[in-house]
């Protein structure tokens, strides 16, 4: 008889793609990217899909695998994740976020601090509180919706602008000292979407008018699983991390097949 596997992800648009059919299995929708990354460290599902700042997290304390299956690597403008700034924003002091442990608000800050010499400090805010505390603070982080209609940067187009190489936010992950069968990439490839598409292409239409072929538009990738630069982009983050202290020490990307 087969073994039933648990999976975690993390709620999200972004994520769902990826773990949309249990089949004999089991998917849990965790509340939070924290809340996903908890489930694994404490042995409460088989594999989950992490950020790699919350495995940089439990690097002294759990010995993860990373499972080079399908993830999520951004490249380029994906119109994901954005950080606003309010009309008339002369200086940023403070930032808005209804969501601060989110890997993409850590991704946001890193490019603040690396491209604009800004660190600022973090005001967490209410999904509902959101759009009043930008107005007051003037800048906010986060996944895009949070808010519309307003100036924004988006981050992974600067990401890759700034480092020259995708954006991973989200890998499957395994604890080292769980029994997990040979057969898990695998297993991993088949819960996501039928439908899922590998790599989506986005593209911004300058004038709202696609079919226009003089329109410049900005453009990027959603990649679903890894290529030949992953893991370089992956280390690359971890490295980023360290060096601006989201992180103790520098942890090993460690994989399932070593």
């Amino acid at each position: 008889m087969s073994i039933q596997l648990t999976f975690a992800v993390p709620a999200g648009d972004i994520f769902c793609p990826l773990a949309a059919r249990a089949g004999a299995h089991k998917i849990i929708t965790a509340a939070s990217e924290k809340e996903c990354a908890v489930l694994l460290k404490n042995h409460r599902v088989d594999a989950a899909l992490i950020s790699p700042l919350n495995y940089g997290l439990a690097a002294t304390e759990v010995d993860y695998r990373i499972v080079p299956a399908t993830g999520i690597f951004l490249e380029g403008y994906t119109n994901v994740a954005s950080i606003w700034f309010a009309p008339g924003l002369s200086q940023i002091r403070r930032f808005v976020s209804s969501a601060p442990d989110n890997f993409i608000v850590t991704a946001g800050r890193i490019l603040l601090a690396e491209r604009y010499g800004l660190r600022p400090e973090c005001v967490y805010a209410t999904p509902d509180e959101l759009l009043s505390k930008f107005l007051q603070e003037g800048c906010a982080i986060g996944y895009s919706g949070d808010i519309a209609g307003e100036p924004s940067l988006d981050i992974t187009e600067d990401w890759y602008d700034s480092f020259e190489g995708s954006l991973p936010v989200g890998v499957w992950v395994c604890r080292q000292d769980d029994d997990i069968p040979a057969e898990l990439p695998d297993i991993i490839r088949g819960l996501a979407a039928e439908d899922m598409a590998y790599e989506l292409p986005v593209a911004e239409h300058i004038c709202g008018t696609p079919t226009h072929e003089r329109e410049q538009h900005r453009s990027g990738i959603i990649r679903r699983q890894w290529n030949s630069s992953s893991v370089e982009d992956f280390e690359s983050v971890l490295n980023l991390l360290y060096y601006h202290q989201f992180l103790t020490v520098i942890p090993e990307a460690k994989f399932r097949e070593d």
